[in-house]
């Protein structure tokens, strides 16, 4: 378990999004996410998000084919050095969990 007190100045310009579990076939890695003005994304438009300015709840979509997706939700966790991050997200039948880092 980890946590953090969330103080809505989280900014990112160079972060990885690590999604396992969840009935993926393996572990999805995403470079280069950027998290500004309460916007997630990354070059490839492949994850976006949102970030509850008063909440710090975070929404996340990551598409990953033509007509599948996942949809995650967690939290902004500011004060930590190795995790900015942290949530989950349900697959067919299993659960699975992202990180955004640094």
């Amino acid at each position: 378990m980890i946590g953090s007190l969330y103080t809505n100045d989280f900014a990112l310009t160079d972060g990885t999004l690590i999604v396992s579990n969840g009935n993926l076939p393996g572990t999805l890695i995403f470079t280069n996410v950027v998290v500004a003005g309460n916007k997630v994304s990354d070059s490839s438009e492949t994850v976006s998000g949102t970030i509850n300015a008063s909440t710090g709840i975070l929404n996340l979509t990551i598409k990953l084919g033509k007509n599948s997706k996942i949809s995650a939700k967690g939290v902004v966790l500011e004060n930590t050095t190795e995790t900015n991050a942290a949530g989950w997200f349900q697959g067919t039948d299993q659960s699975g969990s992202f990180l955004l880092q640094p």
